[in-house]
């Protein structure tokens, strides 16, 4: 089984690097010619990506160019950064050719807390002994309560919970008990949460506890081989601000002693701030709250001969690898699913959370799709400094409805494409001067706005002077997110306008500011420029050697990480092919689909190494609901339901035999086995499918949280 997995492996990857030549043959290959590097939709990221535009010589696009200003000659190849998925699916069929973008498809649902922590368990028992160590005992709620149950009642640890879509350190608890656990989630609500054995006896630098922000570069792929994957050797250590005890009823409240995220500990009167001078940053003598990877390690390995730095890369790498072989055939099978089948022209930098034990061992805390690359940090004025400026307020009269008919004062950008923004008092209502995106024309609009985040486009101007909002003209909005119903039209009046605003240069009012819709101004943070630029410029330079047909790019910031020669990437990529064979994807509880399990395993039945209830009852095992917005029959991630399947069917059928060769044993026989007659454009249905599915659902989590009600009231009691 290992030798036809690996064989399996090198022939993707020899399918691949032809794909390379040719390509390279046709002219595919861009040979050197310079990217132009789209900004237009970046916000907090922009200096990061400008300055390694610049850097590495590539041109930059911050501005909107008009149609009548386009430049002669075929459009350049462009990376388009920071854009969203909806507005990427929009703008790539016309965008020009060999271009790129900075994310991959299906990535945010894969780094989904819950959702990884699936895609482990079912991995788990077919890698090598002690492969998953790194990552922590994890269990999900509400699916696996009583397992949570019994172990808070059974062992004498401490769990820390997660919400599974949380950032920033929101809505994360510690329990020891039972008891402890019922109190928070009945505080939290209903919300889908990870529990993971929490690590009592981190490693302390002067009785700090800390982590380590490392960043993966993703890089190209295609829709049948996987990306390269590569770990950059710098990062950022993010300490506590109070000083570290082991959890305890006394003490488990204390979030700046506990957490490191950098969102909350930067808000502590003790949070020690870095110098501006990049030789101190890089001194080991630096103590600051954040301070470079590098810096942390050398700070370990002076006060810890036994620290191997080697060593401690090598852990990492092996952890990168483990983790990215189980993400990569979903992330070819994403690929697929937007309705292509060549390669991918995407790269990504991803965070990894890593901590270590008091014996240097890292643990992987989790995988951030969306790691922070600003280079500055928003900061409120102070109550003498909102005497520099005057802000901007207008009115709004004969609207359809009374909400809509108040006064607005001019505020923060909420949405990257808003060019100037002016909020009710209330919030709920919104005026802006907004760039073209999502098939909404350039203009100005009124919109209404929900606190799930929903938004109408009530009114429109054609007006596109974000310096001047109309002040009438407007008419009814009939296009994407309008709202429907008859309206009389608003009239727009300036009541005061920003008459010494702009006396202070500092002052900002972009989206950068969160919820917190108030004018800021931003410190730079000298510590992130340094890391970050080694970060994306690496990461730019990768591309750049991509581009020019290198099969392995490689530079000194970052080291490369096998990805297409691991047993279990080849073992993955079999699994996916012969569950697209047997169309078993969709509920497993229809009708149907019973009968397609019957007669896909109908062998193992046969000969009585399984009984036909058995299989029902086994499949019914295998069924988590995935945080994603795709339909299950047309979802990636039921991968891992079906090789949890195969796991359970080797269990019973080979019982005296490890889990890995009982799962090859049923693996062999079913790929030897004829293709079911049911389904036989199985592959096609579930493409057709995926290419079926629009924009994610507003109601999808509700809806989810609602059908695992009768588990969340297990934790009422």
């Amino acid at each position: 089984g290992h030798l036809r997995h690996r064989l399996a492996s090198l022939q993707g990857e020899a399918q691949r690097l032809g794909r390379i030549a040719m390509y390279s043959e046709m002219g595919e290959v861009d040979e050197g010619k310079t990217l132009v590097v789209n900004t237009l939709a970046c916000v907090s990221s922009k200096p990061l990506f400008s300055a390694a535009a610049s850097q590495i010589g590539w041109p930059e696009q911050a501005t909107q160019v008009c149609s009548g200003c386009q430049p002669e000659g075929p459009p350049a190849a462009t990376l388009y950064c920071g854009m969203s998925r909806r507005r990427l699916r929009a703008m790539l069929p016309t965008a020009p050719h060999n271009s790129w973008v900075t994310q991959y498809a299906g990535l945010p649902i894969l780094c989904d807390k819950g959702n990884f922590a699936r895609m482990a368990m079912a991995c788990h028992s077919l890698c090598p002994p002690r492969a998953w160590d790194f990552n922590p005992r994890t269990w999900l709620l509400p699916e696996q309560y009583e397992l949570v149950a019994n172990a808070l009642q059974k062992e004498k640890h401490t769990y820390i919970l997660k919400p599974r879509d949380g950032a920033q350190g929101d809505g994360i608890f510690l329990a020891r008990s039972l008891p402890e656990l019922t109190k928070n989630v009945s505080r939290t609500g209903r919300t889908p949460m990870v529990c993971q054995q929490y690590l009592a006896r981190p490693f302390l630098l002067d009785g700090f506890k800390f982590d380590f922000r490392m960043y993966v570069c993703l890089l190209g792929g295609s829709a049948r081989a996987a990306p390269h994957v590569l770990l950059c050797r710098e990062g950022l250590a993010r300490f506590c601000t109070e000083k570290y005890e082991e959890p305890s009823s006394t003490n488990m409240q204390k979030a700046m002693a506990h957490l490191t995220n950098f969102s909350l500990n930067k808000t502590s009167d003790h949070f020690k701030r870095g110098s501006e001078e990049m030789s101190q940053i890089f001194d080991t003598q630096n103590r600051a709250s954040k301070r470079p990877l590098t810096v942390a390690l050398r700070q370990i390995e002076e006060a810890h001969p036994g620290f191997d730095q080697s060593l401690f890369y090598d852990q990492v790498t092996r952890l990168v690898q483990t983790s990215f072989s189980a993400m990569a055939p979903i992330i070819s099978a994403y690929h697929r699913c937007d309705g292509h089948d060549d390669d991918i022209r995407a790269i990504q930098i991803l965070g990894i959370d890593v901590i270590l034990d008091r014996g240097f061992t890292p643990a992987l805390l989790e995988i951030n799709n969306s790691p922070s690359l600003r280079v500055s940090d928003p900061q409120p004025f102070s109550e003498d400094g909102t005497s520099l400026f005057t802000l901007t307020k207008v009115s709004v009269k004969n609207g359809g409805t009374t909400s809509v008919n108040t006064s607005y004062t001019e505020g923060c950008l909420r949405r990257s494409h808003y060019l100037r923004s002016f909020y009710s008092c209330d919030k709920k209502h919104g005026l802006h001067c907004a760039a073209a995106v999502d098939n909404c024309p350039a203009g100005w609009y009124i919109t209404e706005e929900m606190e799930s985040g929903v938004y109408y486009n009530v009114y429109y101007h054609s007006n596109v002077d974000p310096m001047n909002a109309p002040q009438c003209g407007w008419a009814a909005y009939k296009g994407q997110y309008s709202k429907p119903g008859f309206r009389p039209l608003p009239e727009v009046e300036v009541v005061s306008n920003d008459c010494n605003m702009r006396k202070d240069s500092r002052l900002c009012l972009c989206c950068d500011w969160h919820d917190m819709h108030i004018p800021h101004w931003h410190k730079a943070s000298p510590v992130d420029l340094a890391v970050k630029r080694i970060v994306v410029g690496g990461a730019f330079q990768l591309l750049q050697q991509v581009r020019q047909g290198d099969q392995m790019p490689h530079v000194k910031a970052y080291m490369s990480v096998d990805i297409a020669g691991t047993d279990l990437y080849a073992l993955l990529t079999s699994v996916e092919v012969l569950f697209i064979r047997c169309g078993l994807q969709g509920d497993w509880r229809k009708g149907c689909a019973k009968q397609k399990l019957r007669e896909f395993f109908g062998m193992f039945v046969e000969d009585g190494s399984l009984k036909a209830e058995e299989l029902e009852f086994l499949s019914s095992q295998s069924v988590f609901k995935y945080a994603s917005s795709l339909p299950l029959d047309a979802d990636p991630l039921q991968l891992f339901d079906f090789l949890e399947l195969l796991t359970r069917v080797g269990s019973r059928a080979f019982p005296t035999e490890e889990p890995r060769s009982a799962f090859d044993l049923v693996l062999t026989a079913l790929e030897s086995s004829p293709p079911l007659h049911t389904h036989p454009e199985a592959a096609a249905l579930q493409l057709e499918a995926c290419m079926e599915v629009s924009a994610p659902s507003e109601h999808s989590s509700s809806t989810e949280e609602e059908e695992s009600g009768d588990l969340w009231s297990l934790l009422q009691d």
